[in-house]
């Protein structure tokens, strides 16, 4: 996964996903990890979801439900990569950003 194409936002979020990956002792981070990295006080979507009324409860709980529910490993990276479902959500996240750029006002 490249990081130089990323904002410093994303950047952090991957960090916090591939500490929890850690903590968690699983091999790779999954999107349940990434979740959780951006509801931490450091990335924004905290402010935007609390901003927009969503239960952060809630999506917190789900995220870490996941999390516990990953395969565990005694072999972790000090940097574990992202898992393949990572790369999809990276493309998906791509593509709405690309149409949303599209997109008049």
């Amino acid at each position: 996964m490249a990081f130089y194409q990323y904002t410093e936002e994303l950047k952090r979020a991957i960090q916090i996903a591939q500490s929890l990956a850690k903590e968690y002792k699983n091999e790779r981070f999954a999107p349940a990890h990434l979740l959780k990295a951006l509801l931490h006080k450091d990335v924004g979507a905290r402010q935007f979801l609390e901003g927009i009324g969503k239960d952060l409860s809630y999506i917190i709980e789900w995220a870490e439900f996941r999390i516990q529910n990953l395969p565990k490993s005694t072999r972790i990276s000090e940097e574990p990569p992202g898992d393949d479902k990572i790369s999809t959500v990276m493309k998906e996240a791509d593509n709405i950003s690309t149409k949303l750029a599209e997109v008049k006002i």
